[in-house]
């Protein structure tokens, strides 16, 4: 290898190192910070739990959470979180039974992910979520969906 060669790779590996290091100054101030709490994230679709685990949703569960991280008690009778489900989905396929039969399912398959569930029964009443969900990173269009 000539000098003039070997100086110029010498200089472009300086420049490459240089080039890393930056990049991943960048990736370590850029990047999302993992936050505290359960929140919602990808419209609502993944269900992001205080340790970052993530829990995808269907319609009618991300229906069903939603109803019930809005409500500001977070509790809700069988019938009302019926109500809301069907509304938000444009349908009547739900009824209690139904719900039921979809919230073991769901409790199910957080189970399967390792995910505690913070949603409960409350006897005679129906369901209410033990803590809030973030909310906060839902689009305008959901939020509107949400309060009707």
């Amino acid at each position: 290898m000539t000098p003039d060669l070997r100086a110029t790779v010498i200089q472009l590996d300086a420049g490459l190192r240089m080039i890393n290091n930056a990049l991943e100054h960048l990736r370590q101030h850029l990047e999302p910070r993992p936050q505290a709490g359960w929140r919602f994230s990808e419209e609502g679709w993944i269900l992001a739990t205080p340790d970052g685990r993530k829990l995808q949703l269907g319609n009618a569960e991300r229906a069903l959470l939603l109803a019930l991280a809005c409500h500001p008690t977070r509790q809700m009778t069988r019938d009302e979180l019926v109500h809301a489900i069907n509304d938000t989905l444009g349908s009547d396929h739900y009824n209690t039974a139904a719900l039921s039969v979809m919230i073991s399912r769901l409790r199910k398959k957080a189970a399967a992910d390792g995910v505690d569930l913070p949603l409960h029964a409350v006897r005679g009443q129906g369901y209410a979520l033990s803590t809030q969900i973030d909310t906060s990173q839902l689009a305008p269009q959901s939020n509107r969906d949400r309060q009707q």
